[in-house]
């Protein structure tokens, strides 16, 4: 198989953007009940949008954020998001020469997001050090919270509708689209939008980049209502590894076919699936204790099973 289109994540796929934006996201959801919170968290929570992180912390804390309070809230993350965004983000090591490929070699590239576009833009426009942006290699940008898009309200990840959406408007089937991924929810999306997916556990807020590896295929392999998950998916630690993924696409007649001759010619073992492996649903209901460690959320995971 051969992909026809290459559909990006931005936070932490393609951007280091993701300890950054978390720190901010954090900082003002704690603050606004004057509480600390352990840094760990911004790992366990990458991926998710500010409103997902205000309902854990309100779950953690026991308390609400009232509704009209809300708003400024969000406003004020947003505008703290992008200043630090646009003075200090950079691209995952290793992506630049990929997308100067698959631009010479004529191969569309857009960005899929649940980012907000006022988020994405600092990112893709900023000047790095070469004097150059990536805003050229992305000539369409979906956010799952674009109105123009869905204007009844966002659909974030793991929701597939903006995958579905990216898909119908570069004309491609989502099995013949290829999506790039960090984030468990972002792997759950992909996969519910039929669009096979490579994880990439490259970015710096990925500290243990094996048990990632193994969350993101548990994530992968977990079904949900309407969909099944699927058996496996290709993991790249760095992204001068995409040669090797799309040498295996081309000589394999399915994605399942490309993950087993990937995983065997490459020399990395894999991280498998595991039980220490957390599940998105315990991202999704798990209490976000104040001094939240890694046994903390596994054993909330465990309550999830």
């Amino acid at each position: 198989m051969k992909p026809q289109a290459f559909l990006f994540d931005c936070d932490g796929t393609t951007v280091q953007s993701e300890s950054l934006a978390m720190k901010v996201a954090l900082d003002t959801a704690y603050g606004h009940f004057g509480k600390d919170y352990d840094p760990t968290l911004i790992s366990f929570l990458s991926g998710k949008s500010f409103r997902q992180i205000c309902d854990a912390v309100e779950e953690n804390v026991g308390e609400k954020i009232p509704a009209a309070a809300y708003p400024a809230l969000d406003k004020k993350q947003l505008h703290d998001t992008i200043a630090v965004l646009a003075a200090d983000v950079t691209p995952v090591p290793g992506i630049v020469p990929q997308l100067q490929r698959l631009q010479t070699e004529g191969k569309p590239c857009a960005i899929v997001t649940s980012s907000p576009l006022e988020r994405v833009e600092p990112c893709i426009d900023r000047v790095q050090d070469d004097g150059k942006t990536l805003r050229p290699y992305f000539p369409q940008v979906f956010s799952a919270e674009d109105p123009k898009i869905f204007p009844e309200g966002p659909r974030n990840k793991p929701d597939p509708s903006i995958y579905l959406h990216a898909a119908k408007t570069l004309g491609v089937e989502p099995g013949q689209s290829l999506a790039f991924e960090d984030s468990l929810s972002g792997v759950r999306s992909a996969v519910r939008a039929g669009i096979p997916v490579v994880a990439i556990v490259g970015a710096d807020h990925i500290t243990d980049k094996e048990a990632r590896a193994g969350q993101l295929r548990a994530a992968a392999a977990q079904p949900g209502e309407g969909f099944q998950g699927v058996p496996d998916i290709i993991v790249m630690h760095h992204w001068d590894e995409l040669p090797a993924v799309e040498s295996a696409l081309a000589r394999s007649a399915s994605y399942q076919d490309a993950v087993q001759l990937y995983n065997l010619e490459n020399s990395r073992e894999k991280s498998a699936p595991s039980k220490s492996a957390v599940p998105e649903a315990a991202y999704q209901r798990a209490p976000v204790a104040q001094s939240l460690t890694a046994a903390d959320l596994h054993r909330a995971a465990a309550r999830t099973q």
